[in-house]
């Protein structure tokens, strides 16, 4: 077919097409001479095709080329000279279209590649000696059906990212792989709506990926080159369980999904490449999360396959376990037993764990496997730190060398109890605590200690360990404000007025407990002033006056007592209100 006619029939033919979509329109020549290009193709927000709703003008360069042999293909490439390339970049682009005509002139196909700045950078690094005439093969996808359709988001695609790259010096910054460390968001914008296409078109360089760099606060676009040999994936959220054999383990997981593989995500620790039947476990998450993973980990070596649902989803073969995963299973188990035995919450993160942290939690594994035992006599307090914070362990040793360790918030084995005369009464393992403990103690279980405080007898021999445990308790939330202390406080009170309606101290105790929260009622002022009027004992007094805010009264009676009782009253909390 004559050289002319196949440029005009490739032009004509890629009209036509424009022709189809409304949105559309074209200034292109046949045979035209300008250089570089053939014209311009022109994209509106309404079919009117007035100026004022131009969206974008898209420079093109349309050649023709007969061979029938290339009409199914999905893929060819054109020679292009670099003195062409050069002129496209200096412009801002180019879309670059190859209409493949039959034969007989009858049947063609559209070829294109949507040159933007950041693809043409590409193509001329490094090739600044090439000559003019010099030619570059660049690659040209089908137009998918010949669908005007599919040429409008290929042309929306093209103009969005030619007016975002824009400028020369806009590309040159573009975003290497060395510079990925410094950006903090990535954006991609695209007329494109199904996810799979978005992804595919990605991964291709036909969207391009902008990055924004933390320190400049600008957005710049990805080199073509660290784009396309990165690994993109689409990841979407399964409100399904997944699991063994029909056994659930986990209540969601996320797909991963990407050009290269499919992962199943199952938690930040734990994931599976379903490709290669590879599982990656690194932890990161808090040690629950860890705990769950090694559990699937462990069921996963005797299953046969995964489910979704309870549903076969994948039949895998035989999975062994790197060492190191079997190392992990084991450590962890042994960490899991002892905060499981110890009832102690590990809350942060694996990935945020110090050396400090790390060796606490290897000394709690030591401890739960008593292999700390007291330096001197049969037992002993074992402070263990967290977090700046303590569990006390009590530790004893029997006659036969066999070591026990207990929590000293909740005894499982061994009894504390307050001797009578004739009995013994059993009381909350936490009552032997004084007010520096509590003022570090890690992870205050507030429902605990109260179903505690109200399980046990109050009587006259248990009154006292009862009252002393209410004073330490008060000192620490003056301390630490923690009100899980304050909550406890409360029941207490409410306890020890059950007991004795009518003991002073307590009632003194329980308005030093609202006189934190409020003013005192008048009904409660009048309540202390007839305590007042009818008591003598000195520290009770002085307590009183205080409440009532008589502070220089309150002085009065603490310098009238002896050294020794005053220095006791000032460990009290009601003394801290004095000091306000």
């Amino acid at each position: 077919m004559n050289s002319i006619k196949i440029e005009k029939g490739g032009i004509s033919f890629l009209k036509n097409m424009i022709r189809l979509h409304p949105l559309i329109d074209e200034f292109l020549q046949d045979n035209d001479k300008e250089p570089s290009w053939d014209g311009d193709i022109i994209l509106y927000s309404n079919e009117d095709l007035k100026a004022e709703n131009i969206l974008y003008r898209v420079p093109a360069q349309v050649k023709g080329k007969n061979d029938g042999s290339l009409l199914n293909r999905k893929m060819i490439t054109y020679p292009v000279e670099y003195k062409h390339l050069r002129n496209y970049f200096n412009d801002s682009g180019v879309c670059y279209f190859v209409i493949i005509i039959s034969n007989n002139g009858r049947k063609a196909a559209i070829f294109y590649n949507a040159l933007t700045p950041i693809k043409l950078q590409s193509l001329l690094e490094g090739k600044e000696d090439k000559k003019p005439d010099q030619t570059k093969n660049i690659p040209l996808n089908r137009l998918r059906d010949n669908d005007e359709k599919e040429l409008f988001k290929i042309l929306w695609q093209f103009g969005y990212e030619r007016s975002e790259q824009g400028a020369k010096e806009i590309v040159k910054k573009s975003i290497a792989y060395d510079d990925l460390e410094k950006i903090d968001s990535i954006s991609v914008t695209t007329i494109v709506t199904d996810p799979e296409e978005i992804l595919q078109n990605i991964t291709a360089g036909e969207i391009c990926l902008f990055g924004h760099m933390a320190d400049s606060d600008i957005w710049l676009p990805f080199k073509y080159e660290t784009q396309i040999n990165m690994e993109h994936f689409r990841c979407e959220m399964v409100n399904k369980t997944f699991g063994i054999d029909g056994v659930p383990f986990y209540d969601c997981f996320k797909m991963k999904k990407s050009n290269k593989n499919l992962f199943i995500q199952l938690s930040d620790n734990l994931k599976i490449n379903i490709v290669d039947n590879t599982i990656s476990f690194i932890p990161l998450s808090e040690l629950q999360q860890i705990i769950d993973d090694l559990k699937f980990l462990s069921a996963i070596q005797n299953g046969k396959y995964f489910s979704v649902d309870d549903k076969p989803v994948c039949i895998y073969g035989a999975i062994q376990l790197e060492k190191s995963v079997q190392n992990a299973i084991k450590v962890f188990k042994q960490l899991n037993d002892a905060v499981t035995e110890f009832k102690i919450c590990i809350e942060k993160r694996w990935d945020e764990l110090t050396e400090i942290d790390l060796n606490a939690l290897n000394e709690l594994v030591k401890i739960y496997k008593g292999r700390i035992i007291p330096k001197t006599g049969v037992y002993a307090w074992h402070m263990w730190w967290w977090q700046g914070k303590v569990v006390p362990f009590f530790i004893a040793v029997n006659d036969k060398g066999k070591v026990s360790v207990e929590n000293g918030m909740h005894f499982k084995y061994f009894r504390i109890a307050i001797i009578g005369e004739n009995t013994q009464y059993d009381v909350p393992a936490f009552m032997l605590f004084k007010k520096d403990v509590w003022e570090k103690l890690y992870d205050v279980k507030k429902n605990f200690m109260i179903e505690a405080v109200k399980k046990y007898e109050m009587n006259a021999i248990t009154k006292t360990g009862y009252e002393r445990l209410l004073l330490d308790i008060l000192s620490a939330y003056d301390t630490t404000r923690n009100e899980n202390y304050y909550d406890v406080a409360l029941v207490i009170i409410d306890r020890l007025l059950d007991f004795d309606p009518n003991d002073n101290y307590s009632k003194v105790n329980r308005l030093q407990l609202i006189k934190r929260k409020r003013s005192l009622s008048e009904d409660e002022l009048l309540e202390l002033e007839y305590i007042e009027e009818n008591a003598n004992e000195k520290k009770l007094l002085c307590g009183i006056n205080i409440l009532l805010e008589n502070k220089r009264k309150a002085e009065k009676i603490l310098d009238s007592i002896s050294e020794k009782d005053r220095e006791i009253f000032r460990t009290y909390p009601i003394y801290n209100l004095l000091k306000i």
